[in-house]
C-alpha cells in the first residue's frame, strides 16, 4: 500500500514544473555569468562584462536519478538563476541581503501560499505580478510613494492614503510626520533596496534554495574571496535558528580550461600548479565542513569547454529533490481544502 502511494506521488510530481532558485556568489571575474550563460544559452563570450546589478536567468530541466530507469518519473523544474555583482565590490550590508533566503520579500510573504488563479488572471504571470503591481506596492501590499524634495528626496514611503490608520509605527518623511523624521518601515526599506536603474528587482520563486560560491580555479585571490563569502554566509546562517530547511551549498571552481600542464617550465606559479593546490585545499575544506555538519560540495567546471556544466546543475536538482521543505508549498503533501485537491488551482 505504501509503495503504491509513493509511486503515485512521484507520478503526480512529474506532471508539475517545480520552481527553484539558485544564487551564484563570488568575486569579480570568478566566472559566475559565464557559467550561467553556458547552461542557459549554451553560449560563451570571450568579452568580459561586469555584472553591476543582480540579474535573473531562467531555464527548464528534467532530471532522473543516476540509477533510475528511463520510464521512472522525472523531476521537472523551472530554475530561476540569480547572478550577482562581485562580492568584493559590495559592502557587507549589501552582500548580506543575498544571504537572506527571502530578500527582497519578507519571510511571511515568501512563505505565503500563492493566490488562486481566476479565469480573468494571466496564469503565466509570476507570483510577484499577481500579488501586487510591480513597482507600486511594498511586500505587505501597501502602496508606496517617492519623496521628491527635502532631505529624503528619492526615498520611498508608505502612501498616507493607503496606510492603516491604526498602525503604531508611521512611515513617512518630515513633511508627513514631524515627530518621525524620515522614518521608513521595514517593508519600504526592502522596497528601496530592491530598486535598481533597470527597475524593481522582483524574483518570483519564493526563496533561495541553493548557493553556489564561484571562484577562478587558477587564481588564489579569487578562491580566497569565495571562501570569505562562504564563511560570511555561514556566520549569517548560524544567527537564523528558525530556518526549517537549510539551502544546499557548493564551492565551484571555474575556468578549468586555463589549467594547462607545462612541465618544461616547472613554474610553481603556473595556472596548473595553482589549480592543483587550490583543488587539494577545497577538497579538504569541503570534507572538514561536512564533518562539522555544514555540508558543502566542491566542483570544477569550464564554461568555455562546457565541461561539467549541465551535469552540475542536474546534481543541484537531485540534491534539491530530497529537500522538499525548500520548494514544496505543502512539505507534508496535504491539501488545504477539497477544491485545491480537485482543481489544482494554485501555483506550484
Amino acid at each position: 500500500m505504501g509503495d503504491k502511494l509513493g509511486q503515485r506521488a512521484e507520478k503526480n510530481l512529474a506532471k508539475k514544473r517545480v520552481q527553484v532558485r539558485i544564487t551564484l556568489l563570488g568575486g569579480s571575474r570568478s566566472g559566475k555569468t559565464s557559467l550561467i550563460n553556458a547552461f542557459v544559452n549554451n553560449a560563451f563570450s570571450e568579452q568580459y562584462m561586469e555584472t553591476k546589478q543582480p540579474t535573473l536567468y531562467y531555464a527548464v530541466l528534467s532530471t532522473l536519478e543516476e540509477d533510475a530507469k528511463p520510464t521512472d518519473p522525472k523531476f521537472n523544474t523551472l530554475i530561476e538563476i540569480e547572478d550577482t555583482p562581485g562580492s568584493d565590490r559590495m559592502d557587507p550590508q549589501e552582500l548580506a541581503q543575498y544571504f537572506d533566503p527571502w530578500w527582497p520579500r519578507n519571510e511571511a510573504l515568501a512563505e505565503k501560499r500563492p493566490p488562486r488563479i481566476t479565469p480573468t488572471q494571466n496564469a503565466h504571470k509570476p507570483f510577484s505580478a499577481i500579488d501586487a503591481p510591480t513597482g507600486t506596492h511594498n511586500d505587505v501590499g501597501t502602496r508606496v510613494i517617492r519623496c521628491e524634495e527635502g532631505d529624503h528626496a528619492g526615498k520611498f514611503f508608505c502612501d498616507p492614503k493607503d496606510q492603516n490608520k491604526d498602525k503604531e509605527a508611521k512611515c513617512g518623511p518630515l513633511e508627513q510626520f514631524g515627530d518621525r523624521v524620515g522614518k521608513q518601515c521595514k517593508s519600504c526599506r526592502r522596497f528601496q533596496e530592491s530598486i535598481h536603474p533597470t527597475g524593481q528587482y522582483a524574483p518570483f520563486v519564493k526563496q533561495r534554495m541553493a548557493f553556489v560560491f564561484c571562484y577562478d580555479s587558477t587564481d588564489e585571490n579569487s578562491y580566497f574571496e569565495a571562501l570569505k563569502c562562504f564563511n560570511a554566509y555561514q556566520d549569517k546562517l548560524n544567527k537564523k535558528m528558525d530556518i526549517k530547511q537549510r539551502p544546499v551549498l557548493y564551492l565551484v571552481g571555474t575556468k578549468t580550461d586555463l589549467s594547462v600542464i607545462d612541465e618544461a617550465r616547472g613554474d610553481h606559479e603556473s595556472p596548473h600548479q595553482v589549480f592543483q593546490e587550490i583543488n587539494e585545499h577545497v577538497q579538504d575544506f569541503a570534507k572538514a565542513k561536512s564533518e562539522e555538519g555544514k555540508g558543502v560540495s566542491a566542483w570544477t567546471v569550464s564554461a568555455l569547454q562546457f565541461r561539467n556544466v549541465t551535469r552540475f546543475f542536474k546534481v543541484i536538482m537531485m540534491d534539491l529533490r530530497s529537500k522538499e521543505p525548500l520548494w514544496k508549498l505543502n512539505p507534508l503533501g496535504e491539501q488545504e481544502d477539497g477544491d485545491d485537491a480537485r482543481n489544482g488551482c494554485s501555483l506550484q
